[in-house]
């Protein structure tokens, strides 16, 4: 292992690392289509409200508009078929082999747009529309932001020269498409960033501080530049945010927005960002695995990932976050490696490393 002052600490996440903020697995399959069922209600409710003089002649206009309610269609759609097969990634596999390249855009697109809304503040905390009651017995409220980024994040920030940025020897690596890491970061800034692309700059702040294997929500691809689904100024309300859909839906038409590189899963040879993270599990001496179960879709490039780390010499340690982990596939997976388990998850697991100032002084900031 490399001496004190520089080691190097990766965190590795899986959906549940976001689980009081975002549904995961069945829940979120059904989430989707509630979500969807709820709007197109929402839409149907002010179809026919010029008489109301709280809506402006553009928002009237937007409930009229049949592409919108057709995309939410589509929506619930996905969200059925992803209960049907399990997950959404699943669902995403069989399009993918059977060569369906529009419908996996469109897939695609959903998704963007489903945790668009859910972390958004007035979806995530129900401002706008009724809670999805996703099982008979759901009584669970999920935060804007998981609350335990915030005490991670009070811990491994320091001060930079014009904005708190994130310690050098510290990097993440996620399976997620929530922008939940992003997000939390942005909350000890002074002020919002203006859209999504400022945000995961300053993030990231010159290196690749951020890796998502999945891509994340929120943009995408059009004429070699890349965009917001709905730009972020835009993300105040419902109906201003489905007033941009619409929008943007005339703007770049629909069939030219490709968002095959802003989500990419893990069978579509996403390169790049597999080498970039081999790269960081080349220099990692703790490995820190929160809410991650290495499902079998994944498990090809996790154990690349997992194999790099065991052989890159600085004999490292590995903890695992994940009360309900398969210990025989921890076993298998990680072979010859010993693995700390954590069972609390009220917190994420900080290495003692950070509890002790003197290991980080500020030339690591």
């Amino acid at each position: 292992m490399s001496d004190d002052k520089n080691l190097q600490i990766t965190y590795f996440l899986g959906a549940g690392a976001s689980f009081n903020a975002i549904p995961i697995w069945k829940e979120q399959a059904l989430s989707m289509a509630q979500l969807a069922r709820d709007v197109q209600s929402y839409i149907k409710n002010n179809q026919y409200s010029k008489e109301n003089s709280y809506l402006r002649d553009d928002e009237i206009e937007i409930y009229m508009s049949d592409k919108l309610k057709e995309f939410f269609k589509e929506l619930e759609f996905f969200g059925n078929k992803a209960v049907e097969y399990g997950s959404i990634d699943i669902y995403a596999r069989r399009l993918s082999l059977l060569g369906k390249k529009e419908e996996l855009n469109l897939l695609k697109k959903c998704v963007s747009v489903y945790f668009d809304l859910w972390e958004s503040n007035f979806y995530g905390l129900r401002r706008f529309i009724d809670k999805p009651k996703m099982n008979e017995k759901d009584d669970k409220k999920y935060d804007r932001i998981d609350k335990r980024y915030y005490s991670l994040f009070s811990v491994i920030l320091g001060e930079g020269k014009q904005f708190p940025v994130l310690n050098k020897n510290v990097n993440f690596i996620t399976w997620n498409y929530d922008l939940q890491v992003e997000k939390a970061y942005e909350s000890f800034l002074e002020n919002e960033t203006k859209d999504l692309k400022e945000l995961i700059n300053k993030f990231n702040n010159q290196s690749k501080n951020i890796i998502h294997l999945n891509g994340f929500r929120g943009l995408f691809n059009f004429n070699e530049d890349s965009f917001e689904t709905v730009e972020k100024e835009h993300c105040t309300s419902l109906s201003e945010y489905l007033n941009k859909l619409a929008d943007n839906e005339q703007k770049f038409k629909n069939n030219l927005q490709d968002y095959s590189s802003s989500i990419k899963y893990a069978w579509e040879g996403n390169e790049e960002d597999l080498s970039l993270a081999k790269e960081r599990m080349r220099n990692t001496d703790i490995l820190i695995v929160i809410g991650y179960s290495f499902p079998a879709f994944n498990r090809e490039i996790d154990q690349e990932l997992i194999d790099t780390f065991k052989n890159n010499g600085r004999n490292g340690r590995v903890v695992i976050q994940n009360p309900k982990i398969n210990k025989d596939l921890l076993e298998i997976m990680f072979k010859n490696i010993k693995v700390e388990e954590v069972e609390n998850t009220e917190q994420f697991y900080i290495a003692p490393e950070f509890l002790t100032p003197s290991i980080f002084p500020s030339e690591y900031f």
